[in-house]
């Protein structure tokens, strides 16, 4: 089993027994925290999605412990002005344990009953549909060879329509001219 959470603007996947780098959080050493901002959660391959959190789940973790995580160079440079600026900047973490992820036992069976078949059935039936339409336009179009026909002559004609009032439009335009 495992859960997506949001903390400190990122997501994280988590399952029971990790241990996290997040971000700074406020508790000592050995504090409990509870996660209730869970985006997903998924057990034995179901699948449950929130919008945008599920209501019923949360994740429990105890705090390992704080850190700071490696530094960072910022240097700022304007070249022939004589500006230079070092900076650095190290990230404060939280390292956390995940104890257990509580999910109420509606939303895993939600997940097997209708969400995860529901999309399955949905797809057969478009499937379904899109060989009949293209079985009825194969018929349609064997049953009827003469429409072709029609269609590619009425293109000629068009066509040639076109080309007979350009003509008589280069006529008129040399005939003005003299």
């Amino acid at each position: 089993m495992y859960a997506i959470i949001e903390t400190g603007g990122k997501q994280y996947r988590v399952t029971e027994g990790d241990v996290v780098f997040l971000e700074r959080l406020d508790g000592g050493p050995g504090a409990d925290v509870r996660f209730d901002r869970v985006l997903a959660c998924s057990n034995e391959g179901e699948m449950d999605f929130g919008s945008p959190y599920l209501d019923d789940v949360s994740v429990d973790a105890k705090i390992v412990g704080h850190g700071k995580d490696k530094k960072i160079v910022i240097f700022k440079y304007k070249a022939k002005k004589g500006y230079r600026k070092k900076q650095g900047h190290r990230q404060p973490y939280t390292k956390v344990r995940i104890e257990s992820i509580n999910a109420s036992a509606s939303v895993v069976s939600a997940a097997k009953g209708t969400g995860a078949n529901l999309d399955a059935d949905t797809d057969k039936t478009y499937a379904a549909e899109a060989v009949e339409a293209v079985v009825e336009a194969t018929e349609a179009a064997e049953a009827a060879p003469d429409a072709t026909e029609t269609a590619e002559t009425a293109l000629d004609a068009a066509e040639a329509a076109v080309a007979e009032e350009s003509a008589d439009a280069e006529k008129d335009a040399d005939g003005d001219a003299e």
